[in-house]
C-alpha cells in the first residue's frame, strides 16, 4: 500500500511555477570556452535517473551519443572532433516518446593552436 501510494504521489504535477530538477548539465567544455585544439573531451553531470538509453548529445547538430560512457553521474567522451570556430554542444535526456525532460547547452570556440610567425 505505501509502495502503491508513493507511486502515485511521484505521478501527481507539479504546481505551477516549480522548477523540475536538471537532469543533465555540461561541465566541460565550459560555455564561451577556448579550446586550442581540433578534439575535445566533453564531461557531463547526469542524475542518478538517467540512463545512457535516455540522453541524446549533440555537437552542432550531430548527434555524438554514442562516444558517451555513463558512470555513476558522469557521462564522458574523449576525443570529441570540433570544427574550428563556433562549436554549439546539447545535451538532453528525453522520455520514452522522445519528449525532452532536461536539457543544458553551451557554446564554445576551438582550432589548432595558432602558430607564431
Amino acid at each position: 500500500m505505501v509502495v502503491l501510494l508513493l507511486a502515485l504521489v511521484g505521478m501527481t504535477a507539479a504546481p505551477s511555477g516549480c522548477m523540475t530538477p536538471k537532469l543533465v548539465t555540461i561541465v566541460d567544455p565550459h560555455q564561451r570556452a577556448s579550446i586550442n585544439d581540433t578534439r575535445v573531451t566533453v564531461v557531463l553531470n547526469v542524475d542518478e535517473t538517467v540512463d545512457i538509453g535516455s540522453l541524446r548529445v549533440t555537437l552542432n547538430n550531430e548527434d555524438i551519443t554514442q562516444m558517451f560512457t555513463l558512470n555513476g553521474t558522469t557521462a564522458t567522451a574523449v576525443g570529441v572532433p570540433v570544427v574550428p570556430d563556433l562549436n554549439v554542444l546539447r545535451a538532453e535526456v528525453v522520455d520514452d516518446r522522445g519528449g525532452i525532460r532536461s536539457s543544458d547547452a553551451v557554446q564554445f570556440t576551438a582550432g589548432p593552436e595558432p602558430v607564431d610567425m
